[in-house]
Parts: C-alpha cells; structure tokens; sequence
C-alpha cells in the first residue's frame, strides 16, 4: 500500500479542525495550533449565574456560512446534518436562570401589523409592543406567535404614557402624527421616562414647515376628518422642542420624502386598480373615495417638498 501524502493545517480552531477531516480521507493531516488547546472559539465555558450558580457556557461559531467555512458547511452536510438560517446576534438570554447578555428592551409605540417588531426580536431585542388597535393586538400576536418569538415580544393595547419600567430604546413609525399638539409634551416627558440612562428615541415622522403647521392646527380638512381626527403633522422644530424640553435632544435627522411619493403613487395605483373588489366589501362610497385622494394628496405634499419624512435619533446623556 502507497505511502499518503502529508497535509499540514496551519490553526486548529473550529475551521481548521473540520479541514483537517476532510482532508484525512486523503492525506495524512498534522494540525499546528499555537494555543494549549483545540477548537478555537468553540468551547464550554464555566460561568457563574445570578444567583452564584455554576453556568457551563457553549461559545461556538458567530457565523458560519458558504463563503466563510465551507469547509464547515460541507462536513454538516455529508451526514445530513441540517442548519437553519436565522438574523445575526450578539444577544443571548435565560428565562430560566435570568442570564442576558446584549439583549436590549425595546419599547415600540404602535405595532402596525407586528413586522418592526419581529425583525427586532430576531435580532435579540426583548420588545414591548403598544399598538393602537385591538386588531392589530390580535394580529402581532398571532405573527410573533407563528414564528416563534412569543416570548420575545410582549403585546400590550394601552397608552404610551401609561408605560412603566425601563427599557434602552424607544421606536416608533410615524404616530407622533396622531398626538395632538396638546399632549406632545406630556407624551415625550413619558417616554423621557421609560428609558434607561444613555437610552435612544428614534421616531419616524412624516413633517411639514414650521410656518405652515402653526394655522393647520386651527384647520378642518377631510384629512383631519377622516384620516387623522385629533392628529396634527409636526415640524421639526416642534419636534426638538418638546424632546429637548423632556431632556433628550435630537442627534440625528435624515429625510426620505421622496421615497414615501413613490410609495404612495405605487400603492394609490394599486387600489385604484382593485376598487371594485373593495367596493364589494360595502364600504361606504366614502371610503374608496378617500383610499384614492388620501395617497394622491400626500404624494403631492411630498413631491413639492410641503412635506417630508424624518428619521430622528433623540439621545440623552444622564437622566433626572
């Protein structure tokens, strides 16, 4: 029998381990490791729990993917060991024990249909979820539910100024709009208040000009009757006040209006194109009526720059 050729693997760490196998087939393989031990990364370490308790700790791969370790991947598939493709993280937790580490908490004013926070809770976040209806309630709940972030994400249907404990980073997508300029203050003291120091607020809100939000407050729209009864756009300005009159001040600001134009021209099209089914439904004639002029009325505010919609960051230092 011919003597095999030698291979040598320069690393014994997980990757280097799992090349090493492949290649015995068919060479003799000699790992070289500068470390005291095998396997890199991948190890059991011994950690003490809240309570003191002994925790053994599994650190293995970050990542493993086809461009990173396919040496890896191929040796999971050869026996038919299967993976899962999930959101990369940094945060781990136990219920059990209640270890944490990196898993911020996350409060979200308004649900919507539960994908913000979904993708949050993917991503390790522990979030609680205030929507705005009791269908939407039902709806995120039935969503985190089916992909098995229950446990992750808390759906609570009351204000967002009722809220207690402390949470790193409050988010929200386009309800500043719906608080009307009499509560704004109250409602950023509130969220102020439910962060941990060196929290974030990062709202996502549609705007217009200072100058022109002034008298629309006084106005009566079908905007304001349909649409948002109570609500009131806020400017910028309006905005940085409040925040910075309850302590964070805004630190970021980026504007994507033309983007929400065409959103809204794409979507506009698409009921239009489906009206007769929505018509079948027994709305009132109302109703599709305003599914077209509502779009089309904001598309315009966008596109001639009357409107625009703001990404903020609110951060504060140390808290009161």
């Amino acid at each position: 029998m011919a003597e095999r050729l030698g291979a040598a693997v320069a690393g014994a760490g997980g990757a280097g381990l799992t090349a090493g196998h492949v290649l015995a087939s068919s060479y003799e393989v000699t790992p070289y490791e500068a470390d005291g031990r095998l396997g890199g990364h991948a190890r059991t370490r011994g950690l003490s729990g809240p309570g003191g308790q002994g925790l053994a700790v599994d650190s293995g791969f970050i990542v493993h993917d086809e461009p990173t370790h396919p040496p890896l991947l191929r040796s999971f598939r050869e026996p038919g060991i299967g993976a899962q493709g999930a959101e990369p993280s940094m945060s781990v937790g136990c219920d059990g024990c209640g270890l944490e580490h990196a898993g911020a908490r996350l409060l979200q004013i308004g649900t919507g249909w539960g994908e913000l926070a979904l993708r949050a809770a993917a991503r390790g976040a522990r979030v609680t979820a205030l929507p705005l209806s009791g269908e939407q309630a039902v709806l995120a709940r039935e969503r985190t539910a089916a992909a098995g972030l229950a446990d992750r994400v808390e759906v609570q249907p009351r204000g967002h100024r009722d809220v207690g404990g402390r949470c790193d980073a409050v988010i929200s997508v386009e309800t500043i709009e719906a608080v009307g300029a009499e509560y704004r203050p109250s409602s950023f003291t509130a969220l102020r208040r439910a962060l941990a120091p060196g929290g974030r607020i990062a709202p996502r809100a549609i705007t217009m000009g200072h100058r022109e939000m002034l008298p629309s407050a006084a106005t009566h729209t079908p905007l304001s009757t349909y649409v948002f009864p109570g609500g009131l756009i806020p400017s910028r300005e309006a905005i940085a006040e409040h925040s910075a009159a309850s302590g964070p001040a805004t630190t970021a600001d980026d504007g994507y209006g033309e983007h929400d134009a065409e959103t809204l021209r794409r979507g506009r099209e698409r009921f239009t194109a489906h009206r007769p089914v929505v018509t079948a439904l027994g709305f009132a004639p109302v109703f599709p009526r305003m599914g077209e002029f509502h779009p089309a009325c904001s598309e315009a505010g966008f596109r001639s720059r009357h409107l625009d919609v703001r990404q903020l960051l609110l951060t504060e230092g140390t808290h009161r």
